[in-house]
């Protein structure tokens, strides 16, 4: 039965991992990342409506001369600019020995990731196993100009995670890893002073300090009661003296409304000014106390300066920034301090951009590759961990086990553990597709396209749907239907490196109408329901596949849920590998509407089925006299 033996080795593939949570491939939040592809003589306009699950793609189409037209979906690359997104966020915890972490993206000058620029981010890690959330402003990270030199943050390809041994001594370790998350923050710390040391979040210093006409000045890190601060003093008893401290930034603040800060004195009514600069004497000193409406006092106040207020500086090159004593505003002698000095946005809200990786998808069905150094090991796994920030039961991150050996062979070099990803999309941790449409006008049929990094390309045509009638209807892809459209290096699609996702419509009768997808989802495990419009059998569902009949209560049965549409004789057989017969399930005659069937894991002899792949037909008579039979895969796992 070649048909039984295609199924099974399709199957393989797809259950080489494990069980997977759903995947939402596109919810079509936003229309920047679908552009369109139309046939000579045909035209196309894709918009966003509202759908039945929040915003839809809608197309407006007409085919006129031409055969098809295409909605494509992009993932080769993402746009971390897009809302808002300018800061990374992570858990992690770790334990073993403390290592340098280091988080890195790169942007897509090239092909090749040595040739791209990379944004990174470095810092030792702490192994106490206690979880930890970091969150740090892109315009914290280092930028390596291994491309163009400049980074596209619109355009970004893949990213990493790594450890190595750069401020360490080698030895093993443990890291967690927990949702790494593009977020808009509405504040972007300069520096809050808890490491008490340089440089500051920019890579600038802040122990910079000058006088004049006598005067002297210090500015030093201190702590004050569970508060790290920086800390400035100054002595300007000559007339006409002065004294400041400034900070390097360097960095580009535009978007930004505030400058923000928080300030204390030693006596209180201290008179201090500042001054933002991005060129030498290009903005005025402001009194501080001015945004104050008690002026400096003996605790701690939240300072928010428009940075309107300060005339002439360009925020796109923000170099410096400086606070000012002068003996002819009454700054004699005094001391302040300062913490949690960033810029902030008033006018806007923060919040999650999108996940970049939940980690929740089987590291073996995940698109991470691991590299190491010749003097490193190290093993990724995906267990489950509900002790993360925010989790739940069922959560999962990955945890890599790393050793930097003690007897290297190369000991003058850094070693180092990493793990990278594309920012394509992985499906093979799943059986198929599913989405919903609504479609109006002529009736044509509709292709859904996968093709992968190389630009091997396979389909699944659905024929003659684009006229739903006005309502919303489902539709699924099992990739067991996909067929090969056209071949790129090779003719396999990975499922792994999923590039594109393109939605056409293509002749059928021709003409011209609309057609609606909302929700397209790669559903997890036990969630996948065919459709099956005007047949016999109109869908069916597997609950519980894979499942493990041992005995425990959990999972002991599989479910075949489905739908007739009208009364029916129905069986169902299993088969296993090579179309042994297993088992005939049930033989029964079942009424229109949902029914269904279990199967216990048995055989005919009531003897266990072994773990495995079997395939299952469900076949139907109706009482209108037509004939329709479904066949699917499950497995046994005990």
């Amino acid at each position: 039965m070649p048909e039984i033996r295609k199924l099974v080795a399709v199957a393989a593939l797809l259950l080489a991992a494990s069980p997977a949570q759903a995947l939402v491939i596109d919810d079509f939040y936003k229309s920047s990342s679908i552009t369109a592809a139309v046939d000579i003589g045909s035209s196309l306009t894709n918009s966003l409506v509202s759908g039945p699950n929040g915003l839809a793609l809608k197309m407006d189409y007409a085919l006129g001369t031409g055969n098809y037209v295409v909605a494509v979906v992009d993932f080769s690359t993402q746009n971390f600019s897009d809302a808002g997104g300018n800061t990374a966020r992570f858990r992690y915890k770790a334990s073993g020995q403390s290592n340098t972490l280091e988080l890195k993206f790169s942007d897509s000058d090239s092909t090749t990731t040595t040739s791209c620029d990379k944004l990174s981010l470095k810092f030792l890690t702490v192994p106490d196993s206690q979880w930890r959330t970091v969150t740090v402003a892109l315009s914290s990270f280092s930028l390596f100009p291994d491309g163009n030199s400049n980074f596209d943050l619109s355009k970004v390809s893949r990213m990493s995670v790594g450890l190595t041994q750069d401020n360490s001594s080698r030895g093993s370790g443990t890291l967690w890893l927990d949702n790494i998350e593009l977020y808009k923050s509405t504040f972007t710390l300069i520096d809050d002073f808890q490491d008490q040391a340089e440089p500051n979040f920019f890579g600038g210093t802040n122990l910079n300090t000058g006088t004049s006409g006598g005067a002297t000045s210090a500015v030093t890190y201190a702590s004050l009661g569970a508060d790290n601060v920086l800390q400035y003093a100054w002595n300007n008893n000559a007339v006409g003296s002065f004294s400041f401290i400034f900070m390097n930034l360097q960095k580009n603040f535009q978007g930004y409304t505030h400058l923000s800060f928080r300030i204390r004195g030693n006596a209180g009514g201290e008179w201090v000014k500042i001054k933002l600069e991005s060129a030498p004497g290009n903005s005025q000193e402001l009194f501080i106390s001015t945004y104050l409406a008690g002026g400096i006092t003996t605790t701690f106040q939240t300072v928010q300066i428009p940075l309107t207020a300060f005339t002439g500086v360009s925020f796109s090159t923000l170099n410096v920034l400086t606070v000012v004593t002068t003996n002819d505003a009454s700054s004699g002698a005094g001391t302040v301090w300062f913490d949690d000095i960033g810029f902030a946005r008033s006018t806007d809200l923060p919040g999650v951009i999108r996940t970049l990786d939940d980690f929740d998808s089987d590291v073996n069905a995940s698109n991470w590759e691991k590299y190491t150094h010749a003097d490193a090991a190290l093993n990724v796994s995906s267990p489950l961990d509900s002790t993360a920030p925010g989790a739940t039961g069922s959560n999962r991150v990955y945890k890599l086990e790393y050793t930097f050996t003690t007897n290297p062979s190369f000991p003058a070099a850094t070693p180092y553990a990493v793990i990278e990803r594309p920012f394509q999309i992985s499906l093979a941790a799943f059986n198929g597709i599913k989405f919903q449409y609504l479609g109006t006008g002529a009736n044509n049929n509709v292709e859904l396209k996968l093709t992968d990094f190389d630009g091997t390309t396979w389909f699944k045509k659905f024929l003659m749907i684009t006229d739903s009638g006005g309502i919303w209807k489902r539709a699924t892809a099992p990739f067991s239907q996909f067929t090969l459209f056209s071949s790129g290096d090779d003719a396999a699609l990975n499922l792994k490196r999923v590039r594109r996702v393109e939605i056409a419509v293509a002749r059928g009768s021709g003409g011209s109408g609309t057609f609606t997808v909302d929700s397209l989802e790669a559903p997890g495990s036990g969630e996948f329901e065919q459709f099956f419009p005007g047949k016999l059998i109109s869908s069916v569902r597997i609950v519980n596949n894979p499942f493990s009949p041992n005995g425990d209560a959990f999972k002991d049965e599989v479910f075949f849920v489905y739908r007739l549409d009208a009364q029916s004789k129905v069986t169902l057989k299993i088969y296993g590998t090579g179309g042994r017969d297993v088992k005939t399930v049930a033989r029964v005659d079942q009424a229109a509407g949902e029914q269904s069937v279990a199967w216990d894991g048995t055989d005919d002899s009531g003897a266990k089925a072994s773990n495995g792949l079997y395939l299952f037909v469900l076949e139907a008579e109706g009482s209108d006299s037509r004939k329709d039979a479904v066949r699917q895969t499950v497995a046994v796992l005990r």
